[in-house]
């Protein structure tokens, strides 16, 4: 008999999401096997699905057919998993709806070199005006300034803009804070127009938003602002 494999994220445990008694009437008791004998390889490497608190999850069978956890293997192909458990919807990639990440509080309260804003005025460059926030202001050339946020493994896209309120240039990084991958880069950015930025940022846990000034002297008066992030 040709098996197939199919990705299952339904059940509570699969998904880390537990079931209401008002989900009741649209589930339906099986009797399935947790099939030890299975081992996975992701690109070439073994791999073994966990759930959030790192425990191994097998796969299940049943009536011939194998279930692997949904939100372990998706999120190992970089794609984010969101489940809503009051309407029981299972959302995969992108996100229905931007997150405002600054005004949803996803950041370290820490950054380098800056700081988080919801001001209005602190936030407006050249005429453009940002409803929120990050105001990078490294020091000197080559030093970098920096945001962390907290994604948590639950957005596919990062957006922004960059305004840049000085006289030096700089180069913005998007980064993944655990492993510096960078999704993104903009490279001798100046104040000569102000930069959207799009990135795929392959369900990642933190991110990091890095500038760093490639001119001008130390103790000269600097300002980024890393406008409207949204994440998806």
């Amino acid at each position: 008999m040709n098996k197939k494999m199919v990705l299952i994220g339904t059940c509570a445990f699969l998904l880390g999401a537990a079931a209401t008694a008002s989900a009741g009437p649209v589930i339906k008791e099986i009797k399935a096997q947790i099939n030890y004998g299975i081992t996975m390889t992701l690109n070439g490497k073994t791999f073994a699905p966990q759930d959030a608190k790192g425990n191994d999850i097998k796969p299940i069978t049943y009536q011939g057919t194998t279930y692997v956890p949904l939100r372990s293997v998706s999120e190992a192909f970089g794609i984010p998993v969101n489940y809503d458990g009051k309407n029981l919807k299972i959302t995969l990639g992108e996100q229905d709806a931007e997150t405002d990440v600054i005004k949803s509080g996803l950041y370290d309260k820490y950054p380098r070199d800056g700081y988080a804003s919801l001001d209005i005025e602190a936030l407006s460059v050249n005429g453009q005006s940002f409803k929120s926030g990050f105001i990078a202001t490294p020091e000197s050339r080559y030093t970098a300034s920096y945001i962390q946020l907290l994604t948590n493994k639950q957005y596919a896209k990062l957006k922004f803009k960059v305004a840049v309120a000085s006289d030096r240039t700089y180069n913005i990084f998007v980064k993944d804070a655990k492993t510096d991958v960078v999704y993104k880069e903009i490279l001798n950015a100046d104040s000569s127009q102000i930069y959207q930025i799009e990135a795929d940022i392959l369900a990642a846990d933190k991110l990091k938003i890095e500038v760093i000034a490639t001119t001008g002297e130390f103790g000269a008066k600097t300002k980024v602002v890393i406008g409207d992030i949204m994440a998806k």
